[in-house]
């Protein structure tokens, strides 16, 4: 039988990203959003998401081409609609403290990392955490997941994902 795994629909769940060494500060940016259903999910997927075709005189296609801005324009509706609160974070422009002001003003890997982490949900939740410690089916440490739960204030709080040697790991919806 197949499970979908992670936290349930309309959850509130608060995600630590770990861009910038964010998840090691004494007060890290913390994003509280609303995990969305599936359904919800596959209409934000499908925001903005347009292709050209350009055919031949045969009507066979030739090229297909997407405008880049559209990823952008999809992260800031997600960003708008999923995000409830931000907390511990500034912009040139001020406090980043809504999902609309975290999509205008924030730093793009913490955009990224937030935007995968509502569109993926790919947090296990805690009690998911503790029945599948310790297995893994990569061997090699640079490729297993280091996304990790932390308790702040007596809340679970979700960290983002990096490799063993620090980088970001990043999928990107086209």
């Amino acid at each position: 039988m197949r499970v979908i795994r992670g936290h349930e629909p309309g959850e509130i769940v608060d995600f630590i990203p770990t861009a910038y060494k964010n998840a090691l500060d004494d007060s890290p940016v913390t994003v509280r959003y609303k995990v969305p259903t599936e359904k919800e999910r596959r209409k934000l997927i499908a925001y903005g998401n347009s292709i050209r075709v350009d055919v031949d005189g045969d009507g066979k296609p030739t090229s297909f081409t997407t405008r880049s801005d559209e990823h952008v324009d999809r992260q800031a509706h997600v960003l708008t609609e999923r995000v409830v609160s931000v907390s511990n974070y500034t912009g040139r422009a001020g406090p980043i403290e809504t999902g609309e002001q975290l999509g205008e003003h924030g730093e793009g890997k913490i955009v990224d990392e937030v935007f995968d982490e509502i569109m993926g949900n790919t947090s296990l939740t805690v009690d998911e955490q503790k029945k599948s410690s310790g297995s893994s089916d990569s061997k090699d440490p640079a490729t297993q997941d280091s996304s990790e739960t932390v308790t702040t204030a007596g809340r679970p709080v979700t960290t983002g994902k990096e490799t063993a040697t620090g980088q970001q790991t990043r999928s990107t919806l086209i």
